[in-house]
C-alpha cells in the first residue's frame, strides 16, 4: 500500500506542469467540498468480559486463560462532504458515511467450570466442562457510522494544501461474523444419598468431590480401568441420555450483532494536491475509535453446556473498544465559489 501511495504522489508531481497553470483566479476558494477515501489500517480491540461464568448456576473450580484479540486489519471506505466558512476558507464542518471491514482472531487459552445442573431424569448433579486446548474464533466485522467533524485547511503552495479533521462518529451498525473451533470434555459428578428406590440427588459443591460420589470423569475411569476403552464408556452413557462426552469438537459459524448506538472518535490529516481546477488527490493518516456495548449479554449466556452446543465469545462480552490506525488516499472536489 505504501508503494501504491508513493506511485500516486509521483504521478501527481508529473501532472504538476499542467496543473500548476490552473488557478482559481482572483476570487475566494470554493466553499463546498466532496471527497471519497479508501483506507488500510491495523486494528486493535479491547474486550471487556467481566465473567465467563455468570450464566452457570453455583459455579466452582472456574478458570479461563487469556482472552485476546490479534492479527487484526481493517479497510475503510468513506464518502464525506462539507462547507468551508470564513473569508479565507481555513475552517469548515463536514459529515458523510463510513463503511469499514475488519478481520481478526479472538482466542481463549483454556476454559473450566463446574456447576449445578439437572439431567434428563430431573436429577440434580454436578456438571464439569473443560476445554481441550485453546478456543479460537476468526472474526469478520462490518461497521457503518456517520462522522461529524471540524476541518482546518492550510494552503502550502498554489497547488498543495493540508487538511486536518477532528470529530465524532455515530455508529449505525456493528455486525460480527465468526467461525469458531475448539473441543470440550463434558464430565459429571453425582452425589447420591439414600438406599433402594428412596434416593436423593444433591449438588456436591466441594472443590474435590466426595469419595462416595459417582464420578463420570476421565480421572476416575483411568484409575479403575487403566486398560479400558474410555471413549466407548462415555459414548455409551451419552446415548443413554447423560450429558457427558470427550473431545467434542466445536466447528460453528454464526453472527453476533451489537445494535446499541454509540458515539466514537475520529481524526485524520491529509496532504492534498490539485490535479485540475477544483479536483485534488489526497493521501494521509487516520485514527478511528469505537466503543460498542453488547445488549445481548444479560448474564445468562453460557459458553457451552452440552456436547454440540456453543455460544461465541463475542456474546459473552460486555463491550468492545476498537481502534484503527491507518493510511488513506482518495480524491476530492471543490464545488462552487
Amino acid at each position: 500500500m505504501l508503494k501504491f501511495i508513493s506511485s500516486f504522489l509521483v504521478t501527481l508531481i508529473f501532472i504538476h506542469p499542467i496543473a500548476a497553470q490552473v488557478r482559481y483566479g482572483d476570487g475566494p476558494p470554493p466553499k463546498t467540498f466532496l471527497e471519497a477515501d479508501f483506507g488500510v489500517a491495523a486494528s486493535s480491540e479491547n474486550i471487556n468480559s467481566p465473567s465467563l461464568y455468570s450464566g452457570y448456576a453455583n459455579p466452582i473450580n472456574t478458570y479461563a486463560g487469556n482472552l485476546s484479540y490479534s492479527s487484526a486489519k481493517s479497510n475503510s471506505y468513506k464518502i464525506q462532504g462539507g462547507y468551508y466558512f470564513g473569508r479565507h476558507r481555513n475552517f469548515g464542518i463536514g459529515t458523510g458515511l463510513i463503511y469499514s471491514r475488519q478481520s481478526g482472531s479472538l482466542g481463549l487459552d483454556s476454559f473450566n467450570v463446574d456447576y449445578k445442573a439437572v439431567d434428563f431424569n430431573g436429577n440434580v448433579y454436578r456438571q464439569q466442562i473443560n476445554s481441550d486446548g485453546p478456543i479460537n474464533e476468526n472474526i469478520k466485522t462490518s461497521n457503518v457510522s456517520v462522522p461529524i467533524f471540524l476541518r482546518y485547511k492550510k494552503d502550502l503552495t498554489n497547488d498543495m494544501f493540508l487538511t486536518a479533521d477532528l470529530g465524532v462518529s455515530y455508529n449505525l451498525l456493528f455486525q460480527n461474523n465468526y467461525s469458531a473451533s475448539g473441543a470440550f470434555d463434558y464430565e459429571a459428578v453425582y452425589k447420591i444419598e439414600g438406599t433402594g428406590t428412596n434416593l436423593t440427588y444433591l449438588y456436591d459443591n466441594a472443590i474435590v468431590p466426595g469419595s462416595t460420589d459417582w464420578l463420570v470423569t476421565k480421572a476416575e475411569f483411568n484409575k479403575d480401568n487403566p486398560n479400558g476403552n474410555i471413549q466407548a464408556y462415555f459414548n455409551q452413557l451419552h446415548e443413554l441420555g447423560y450429558n457427558v462426552g470427550l473431545g467434542d469438537t466445536i466447528k460453528k459459524n454464526g453472527k453476533a450483532n451489537y445494535t446499541n448506538k454509540t458515539v466514537g472518535f475520529n481524526f485524520q490529516v491529509a496532504l492534498n494536491y490539485k490535479i485540475r481546477d477544483k479536483i485534488y488527490g489526497k493521501a494521509g493518516l487516520y485514527v478511528m475509535e469505537q466503543t460498542i456495548s453488547n445488549p445481548a449479554n444479560n448474564n445468562t449466556t453460557v459458553l457451552t453446556d452440552r456436547p454440540g452446543e456453543y455460544n461465541s465469545l463475542l456474546n459473552l462480552t460486555r463491550n468492545v473498544q476498537t481502534w484503527n490506525y491507518g493510511i488513506q488516499f482518495g480524491i476530492g472536489f471543490n464545488i462552487g465559489n
